[in-house]
């Protein structure tokens, strides 16, 4: 009773209750578009991005386009935390505008080569008619459309631009955030180490010096290495010089 007397109060002055009923049955009685022309553009209602929470307008198939591209890009750059992380959004952004922005220059030049080089002499009797044609037509969607092919070209720079200057910047902060982590497991390893020559019987637990690795992965990494040293030290004792008969005898000639 009491959502019924807010709704009531919600109801502009002057509005009859048989009015406020009205519209109420009329709210039930909507299913959504009927027409052909009103579905193909509900299509296009606010989606939430699944990824980010972000209101994007899409259609579900380049919904679905979207998504799977932003995936891509965070597989490969593997980002961690909501700085990079954000900057990889903004790097499949770019890239997604551009992938759809490209596609925009072609039609209109691809509309312009269904009508004809106008008053040039292009019968299909000319010789190389359809590279002429092509040429002429070309020329003509650059003319007639040069406004709208001027602002597409600076919108397809600024995003070019700015998709290099995030990846530059995500890529330096990745690089900062890496050398510290190598450091910090050189430092974990180092310790690890020693404590297997002090304590033998006692696993090394990198939480008592701060570290966020785990003992088994310490103890895989120093047994790799080991292995690696091994291997070093295997190949250099089996090494032999290597004879040159021809440089021998040059020598004694």
């Amino acid at each position: 009773m009491e959502e019924s007397g807010n709704l009531e109060r919600t109801v502009a002055a002057g509005t009859s209750p048989a009015q406020v009923a009205a519209n109420r049955a009329n709210a039930l009685l909507s299913t959504g578009p009927k027409t052909e022309q009103g579905k193909y553009r509900s299509r296009l209602n606010a989606t939430t991005h699944g990824l980010t929470g972000r209101i994007i307008i899409l259609t579900g198939e380049e919904l679905s386009k979207y998504q799977t591209l932003h995936r891509e890009f965070a597989e490969f750059y593997k980002p961690v935390g909501p700085e990079e992380n954000g900057l990889v959004r903004t790097i499949a952004d770019c890239q997604w505008r551009l992938d759809r922005s490209m596609p925009i220059e072609q039609g209109l030049e691809a509309d312009a080569h269904q009508g004809s080089a106008g008053d040039f002499d292009c019968s299909a009797e000319t010789e190389h008619y359809a590279e002429v044609h092509a040429t002429i037509t070309a020329a003509r969607a650059f003319r007639d459309e040069a406004e709208a092919v001027s602002k597409l070209s600076l919108y397809l720079t600024r995003i070019g631009n700015l998709l290099a200057r995030t990846r530059k910047q995500l890529l330096d902060i990745q690089a900062i955030r890496k050398a510290h982590e190598q450091t910090r497991l050189e430092e974990a390893l180092l310790l690890a180490r020693c404590h297997q020559i002090q304590s033998p019987d006692l696993l090394y637990d990198p939480a008592t010096d701060g570290f966020d690795f785990s003992a088994q992965f310490l103890q895989n990494e120093l047994a790799r290495r080991e292995r690696l040293d091994s291997a070093r030290a295997t190949l250099k004792a089996a090494a032999k010089p290597i004879s040159l008969p021809w440089t021998a005898k040059k020598l004694h000639a």
